[in-house]
C-alpha cells in the first residue's frame, strides 16, 4: 500500500473491511497511524503472535495504559499487561469470578433486566438502541456482577469512554486531567465496594474474589481493584458494541431475525457469527522483545504491535466468502474473545447476555427497522461499535 493507513480516519471507522482487506493483500505487516503501530492482519500472523507471549509480550498495554501523562492506572498494572507465571497465578485467582457456579448465579438476573428493558422499548416505539437499551443492559448487568449499586450504570459510559481514550498521545489538558478526574472517581468507589465486602460479605464476585486462594496466596487490593477496572471496561464497553451491532444487522438482514424466532435453537450459532463478522474487539497491543519475522517482516525490538483481531476474523484463507454473514458456519475459531494465555476469562459471560438478549427481543418484536441518519461509530484503538443507532420497534 502506497499511501500510509490511519485506522482513526472516519472512512476507516465507519467500514474498516475493505481497508483490512488491502492490507492482508498488500501489506500485511506494516506501519499504521496512530502512533506508528505495527499492523498484524492476516489469520495466522495473529494467531502466532497471539501464541507467543515470550516474544510479543503483553506490556504493550502498559504503554498505552499508563502513558506519561497518566502515570497512575489501575489497568496497567492488571492481568492483561503481565506474562509468563505472574500472569498465570493472577489468572487462576481471578478466574473465581467466572466460575460456572458464578454465571449461573447471574443468569436470572440478565434476564430481569433484559425483560425490563426490552418493555420499556416497546413503550417507547423509536428509540436509540445504544442510548435506551445497550448502555443500561450491559451497565446494570456489570452492576450485577459486581454488586454495586445498580444507579451507577449511569456512570459507566462516562467512565469507560474516558478510559478508552487513554493512550501515549496526550488528548489536550481538558481532557487529560477529566480523565485523571475518572480514574481517581472509579478507584475511589472500588475502594469503597472492598472495604464493604470485606466487613459484609456477600454471594457476589467481588466477595469472591476476597476469599480466593491458591497455594496459601490471595488477592492483594490493589490485584482486585486493577481486575475489577479491566471488567468494568471490557465488560460494559464490548457488550454495548455486541448488542448494537446485533441490531444493526436485524435492520440490515430482517430474514435473520424472523429464522430466529422460528428456531431459538439458532441463536448460539448466531451469536457466534455476530462475534466474527462484527466484533466488539479490534485490536490487541503487544510488544517485541526482540527482532522477529512475522509473514515474512521483521521487526525491530520494543515495538508497538497492533494485532488486528477484525482483520484475522474476516481472513479469506481461512473463512470462506468472510463478508457473506452465514450463522450456520458452526465454528469458533474466530478470535472474537482473543487467543491463547489471555483468552477472554469473560467470555462466558458476554455469551449468555448475547443470547438472552436475542430471546427477549425474539419474545416481544416482530423486526425492527434503523430511522433515517447516517452512524457515526466511536473512535479507540481496541474496539469498535455505533455511537447512537435510532430504531422503530415492530412489535409483534
Amino acid at each position: 500500500m502506497t499511501e500510509p493507513v490511519n485506522l482513526f480516519a472516519p472512512e476507516v471507522r465507519s467500514d474498516p473491511y475493505p481497508t483490512y482487506a488491502r492490507l492482508r493483500r498488500d501489506a500485511p505487516v506494516q506501519q499504521v497511524e496512530p502512533m506508528g503501530l505495527w499492523a498484524v492482519s492476516r489469520y495466522k500472523d495473529v494467531e502466532y503472535v497471539l501464541k507467543n507471549p515470550q516474544v510479543f509480550s503483553s506490556s504493550g498495554f502498559e504503554a498505552l495504559f499508563k502513558p506519561a501523562w497518566l502515570p497512575h492506572n489501575p489497568l496497567g498494572d492488571s492481568m492483561s499487561v503481565k506474562d509468563g507465571l505472574s500472569h498465570a497465578k493472577l489468572r487462576a485467582l481471578q478466574s473465581h469470578a467466572f466460575t460456572p457456579r458464578a454465571i449461573a448465579r447471574l443468569e436470572v438476573h440478565i434476564r430481569a433486566i433484559a425483560a425490563d428493558l426490552t418493555d420499556r422499548l416497546n413503550t417507547l416505539g423509536e428509540a436509540d438502541f445504544v442510548a435506551d437499551f445497550c448502555g443500561p443492559m450491559s451497565g446494570r448487568v456489570i452492576a450485577e456482577v459486581l454488586g454495586i449499586d445498580p444507579a451507577l450504570h449511569r456512570e459507566f459510559k462516562r467512565w469507560t469512554a474516558h478510559a478508552i481514550m487513554v493512550s501515549p498521545m496526550y488528548p489536550g489538558d481538558e481532557l487529560a486531567a477529566a480523565i485523571r478526574t475518572t480514574v481517581s472517581e472509579m478507584e475511589g468507589y472500588l475502594k469503597e465496594v472492598l472495604v464493604a465486602r470485606r466487613n459484609t460479605p456477600v454471594d457476589d464476585t467481588v466477595s469472591d474474589l476476597l476469599r480466593a486462594e491458591i497455594d496459601g496466596r490471595c488477592l492483594t487490593d490493589e490485584e482486585i481493584i486493577s481486575f475489577l477496572f479491566g471488567l468494568l471496561l471490557a465488560g460494559f464497553e464490548t457488550s454495548v458494541h455486541l448488542f448494537a451491532t446485533m441490531m444493526l444487522g436485524f435492520t440490515q438482514r430482517p430474514d435473520e431475525f424472523t429464522k430466529l424466532q422460528a428456531d431459538r435453537s439458532l441463536i448460539p450459532a448466531y451469536v457466534e457469527e455476530a462475534l466474527r463478522k462484527e466484533p466488539p474487539v479490534h485490536g490487541v497491543m503487544r510488544l517485541t522483545l526482540a527482532e522477529v519475522d512475522i509473514g515474512g517482516v521483521k521487526v525491530p525490538p520494543g515495538a508497538m504491535v497492533l494485532v488486528l483481531l477484525g482483520s484475522a476474523n474476516h481472513d479469506e484463507s481461512h473463512f470462506g466468502d468472510p463478508e457473506r454473514f452465514d450463522p450456520t458456519r458452526g465454528s469458533k475459531s474466530a478470535f472474537a474473545f482473543g487467543h491463547g494465555a489471555h483468552f477472554c476469562l469473560g467470555a462466558p459471560l458476554a455469551r449468555l447476555e448475547a443470547r438472552i438478549v436475542l430471546e427477549e427481543l425474539i419474545a416481544r418484536f416482530h423486526g425492527f427497522e434503523r430511522l433515517p441518519g447516517e452512524l457515526e461509530w466511536n473512535v479507540a484503538i481496541h474496539v469498535r461499535g455505533p455511537v447512537a443507532l435510532p430504531i422503530r420497534t415492530l412489535p409483534v
